[in-house]
């Protein structure tokens, strides 16, 4: 039975089975995340990596897949995975310190699973090692929005703390670290670990984790 309003054909019959029941996973995920604006906005910043035309200020994009909540600070309840990646533009005179640049950078994180938290984030990234060397450390701070749990309600939330994360602010500090090596004149290959917290800024504060790899290219 068609909704109220609709307008159009009918879509394509769902193939049953084992592929359909992953088609209907997909869709549910990709819809529940585009219903939340947290959650559009950080799918819109991955997506973007490859939407985006590259235009003259960015210095590197990074794309790579994340394990939620699996890191050794934050408590580790959340699962699945998540799709990840960066943008990082050019230095500002101001950033650059000689042995060190700092560099704006935006970026997000899409939970695939349906209870895991997705966010956006922006901040400043540094990087030590020189262009020629091929080990290298990147390592930042910013701010991040996300669309998961926050105040902790013991009344209807008791049953969520197996596999949900209570992060107090909508608004979260995010640090990360993330060794690698160059592996081509324009190619990097880093492992990621993040962590996002309110600074118990907020009344619930447990945090989140996430570590994972990351694929950059340089501009």
């Amino acid at each position: 039975m068609k909704d109220a309003g609709y307008v159009g054909e009918d879509p394509a019959p769902i193939v049953e089975g084992h592929n359909g029941s992953l088609f209907m996973k997909v869709r549910e995920m990709i819809f529940r995340h585009l219903e939340s604006p947290f959650g559009f906005v950080s799918a819109v910043a991955v997506l973007g990596l490859s939407a985006t035309p590259v235009k003259a200020g960015v210095d590197e994009v990074r794309a790579g897949v994340s394990l939620q909540s699996s890191g050794p600070v934050a408590p580790n309840v959340e699962r699945g995975a998540a799709v990840a990646g960066e943008i990082v533009f050019d230095s500002p005179d101001f950033l650059d310190w000689g042995f060190v640049e700092g560099r704006p950078q935006i970026g997000g994180s899409v939970a695939l699973d349906k209870d895991a938290t997705s966010f956006g984030h922006a901040g400043l990234t540094w990087r030590l090692g020189s262009p020629v060397t091929r080990p290298f450390l990147d390592f930042g701070v910013g701010i991040a929005v996300h669309d998961g749990r926050t105040d902790f309600d013991p009344l209807v939330d008791d049953p969520r703390t197996a596999n949900e994360a209570f992060l107090g602010c909508r608004a979260l500090a995010r640090m990360f670290v993330a060794p690698g090596v160059k592996v081509a004149p324009k190619v990097r290959m880093s492992l990621q670990w993040e962590h996002l917290s309110n600074a118990n800024l907020c009344g619930e504060n447990e945090g989140l984790d996430n570590f994972g790899f990351r694929l950059g290219v340089d501009f």
